[in-house]
This record gives structure tokens, sequence and C-alpha cells, in this order.
């Protein structure tokens, strides 16, 4: 398919998923089964997986568009004053929304791995969700979605470590980050204790030359969160279009309607 086909094909089964989800729920809370205290027990399976599968694509996109904020922000250091007087320089702003950045990452993979479980009936417990877990279950070895699950972590297996040595350990693993932050540092330090920087210092390390280093450090991040931004939406969009398939082919009779 090319990438129009594809757009087309996701939105025509996305809005019969979505009409499916609505009638069926009104059947449901017309029938005589529904309590509206406890509306989730007595609904049919296939309309709470219908929801189910409408809600996956619901987080997916809502956490891509949390990728889309980050790159917003790196893009703009508002507030200059505020956030200096705060000891926040623009450095510091890049890094958090870095860190911001690779979190979604990781949950992105987590969440995806999650809705397999439920939609291929995996019945691993939520807390050992994990690729090794899922190996060992054949409905997903012999799926589609253990190659896209496989292919978006070697995709961005480092930004995942990173992630992983980031919470556990507090480790942030970039040197031009940290060798700017130390010497912007000096700079920071200096004017906040009226201090005069003596003639060595500023020829040593000049401090215009520091916020050229840092324009270039933005513009260099600024070009990875767009390539994230991309990579992910093509990994969402193909997961998405794969659970649907799944799903329409699971609970509908009429098979015209996923040509």
């Amino acid at each position: 398919m090319t990438e129009e086909e594809l757009e087309s094909h996701y939105l025509y089964n996305l809005k019969i998923l979505s009409e499916y989800n609505m009638e069926n729920l009104q059947q449901y809370i017309k029938s005589k089964n529904y309590n509206e205290n406890v509306h989730h027990k007595n609904m049919p399976d296939n309309l709470k997986m219908g929801l189910n599968t409408l809600n996956y694509i619901i987080q997916l996109d809502d956490l891509h568009n949390d990728l889309k904020k980050c790159l917003i922000f790196i893009k703009r250091f508002p507030l200059r004053k505020y956030y200096e007087e705060n000891d926040i320089i623009e450095i510091d702003f890049i890094k958090y929304h870095h860190e911001v950045l690779i979190h979604k990452i990781h949950t992105i993979l987590e969440v995806i791995k999650i809705a397999v479980n439920d939609i291929l009936k995996l019945n691993i417990k939520s807390k050992n969700c994990n690729l090794n877990s899922m190996k060992t279950k054949s409905a997903f070895v012999n799926s589609e979605f253990h190659k896209l699950i496989d292919a978006y972590y070697k995709t961005f297996e480092n930004q995942i470590n990173h992630r992983h040595l980031n919470t556990h350990r507090a480790i942030y693993l970039d040197n031009v980050n940290k060798d700017l932050n130390t010497k912007l540092g000096l700079y920071k330090l200096y004017k906040k204790m009226n201090i005069e920087v003596d003639d060595e210092i500023q020829n040593l390390i000049p401090e215009f030359i520091l916020e050229s280093k840092v324009k270039q450090y933005k513009r260099e991040k600024v070009n990875f969160f767009k390539e994230v931004i991309n990579l992910t939406e093509d990994f969402i969009k193909k997961f998405n279009i794969l659970i649907i398939d799944y799903f329409l082919k699971n609970n509908l009779n009429n098979e015209a309607t996923l040509n």
C-alpha cells in the first residue's frame, strides 16, 4: 500500500470501529442487562473489546501529542528572566524536555504491549507484560504485532536504555549538555553572587561562544525531536491499523467492510 492508501484504509476502518461501538453501546444501554451503577459488569465481550481497542488508539494519540509538545517547548525559551532567577538556564530547559521525550518513547511501547496482551488474550499480568513473557505465547510470536514491537524496540533501543538509566539511576547521557551546563553554570553562579568574571575565564570560555553553541545544540535537538515524532507516528499508525483490522476480522461477518 502507498502512504495515501494506508491512511485511507486506517480512517475507513476507524470509522467502522467507531460506528460499531456506538451501535452496540446503544443496544446494550437499552437491554435488560444494563445497570448504570455496574455498567461494565454485564457488558458483552465484543463491545468491551471494541471500546478497549478505541481507548488504546486514543492513549497512543495522546502520547504522540505529548512528543509534539516537547518539540514546541524546546523551540522557545519563554520567560527567560523568570527561569534564570529560579536557576533554570536554557540548557536545563532542553534537558528536562529531552528526558520527558525518552520517557514518552518508552511509554508508547508499554501501552502497545499492554494492548496486545489484551487483544490477543495472552493473559499475562500487567506487571509481567514484557517482551520475554510475551514470546512464550504462540499467538504473539506468530503475529504481526511481534514484528512491529520488535522493530519499535530496535529503532528506539538507545532511547529506551537511556530512559531506564535516567529513571533508576538518575543518569543523563548527553556529554554536550553536561559540558555546556558546567561552563554556563559558572557564569550563572558568578552572576548570582555578583562576582565579576575575570578576563582569564572570559578568554578561556567566552560566554558568547557558549551561547552560540547552545543555539547549535538546540537546532540539533529540534531535528532529533522531529525525527522521533515522525518515526513514532509511523509505528503508531501501523499498530492502530493492526488492532482495528484484528478486531473487525474477529467481530464482523461482513468481510466487504475490510477491503
